[in-house]
């Protein structure tokens, strides 16, 4: 098992009925025509009114980006009609259909072609029409933002604190486009819906499903790349001793972006209290269930 995301098991181990906010059906519904009688020409609804009708959807990938950059510049950032010199001409927002081989893994790129602004900056991402992916455009286009604010360094510093900032602030930006607040915003949601304790449960579920599952995954990753780089881990042992890594996940050194972190949130220690406290509901429900059902709980057979 790969291990990075285990989001698509949700089915599987989820005993709620709700889909977890999941307005992929709502994005898909097809718009019909309407007849202008002032210039007997036909408009599709969205195009005729700024305001979106939750049956009258019809998305399509260019939108999913148009209504991601326009959640930017709510924000007071830079959206990349101005940001990025021919951004749509230039990226790769779904896969080629002249039979091009092409890694559709999502990804924000910066050409570093200029240090000011309109610049090179480009996404490559395979983009279907589904929630999961809205909200992984939201996080691309957070990398492109961050690229937007760092412009002006010189070629050299044209990058993130380190990886885990450019990560850290997609993530943090992609989070808030789940919420129901803004998909009802977007009208994606009916005004009239409500979160209750299964949809709440639901969704931190699948949260957890993305999020907590990573943390081993990307710590194991990250130490073993960093053998390699230092020439513990040989050509010889590349396969065993990332195996021995996933079952070990030994622990790690202090790291130089401490000092980033204590300039960015006054604090040179990471704490895992507030995820602790972002699935506290989810948690305490887990426990109840393991102790009611009496679920062994461990790696040992039972």
């Amino acid at each position: 098992m790969w291990a990075q995301n285990w989001e698509s098991i949700f089915p599987a181990v989820s005993e709620f009925k709700t889909k977890s906010l999941d307005v992929t059906d709502e994005m898909l519904k097809v718009s019909h025509p309407r007849l202008c009688i002032s210039c007997h020409m036909f408009f599709i609804h969205t195009y005729v009114f700024p305001v979106i009708r939750p049956s009258q959807q019809n998305y399509t990938v260019r939108r999913m980006f148009e209504i991601s950059d326009k959640f930017f510049e709510d924000l007071g950032l830079i959206s990349v009609n101005d940001g990025a010199a021919d951004f749509y001409g230039l990226s790769m927002l779904e896969r080629p259909e002249d039979g091009r081989e092409v890694v559709c893994h999502a990804s924000a790129w910066d050409f570093s072609a200029t240090n000011k602004l309109p610049g090179d900056f480009r996404i490559k991402m395979c983009t279907r029409v589904n929630m999961n992916d809205l909200i992984v455009v939201h996080h691309e286009l957070g990398h492109i933002q961050y690229g937007f604010q760092y412009v002006n360094q010189s070629r050299l510093f044209r990058g993130g604190a380190n990886p885990g900032f450019h990560e850290a602030i997609g993530d943090t930006l992609a989070l808030s486009v789940s919420t129901p607040k803004h998909l009802k915003s977007i009208g994606l949601l009916s005004e009239d819906f409500k979160v209750d304790d299964e949809a709440e449960l639901a969704f931190l579920l699948r949260m957890a499903l993305e999020k907590v599952a990573f943390l081993p995954y990307s710590y194991a990753m990250d130490l073993y790349r960093w053998k390699i780089f230092d020439g513990s881990i040989t050509s010889e042992n590349l396969n065993s001793e990332w195996w021995k890594l996933r079952k070990l996940l030994e622990a790690g050194s202090s790291k130089p972006w401490k000092e980033t972190l204590f300039q960015l949130t006054g604090r040179r220690e990471m704490s895992v209290q507030p995820l602790l406290n972002y699935f506290k509901k989810l948690r305490d429900y887990i426990q109840k269930y393991l102790k009611t059902n009496n679920v062994p709980v461990g790696w040992e057979n039972s």
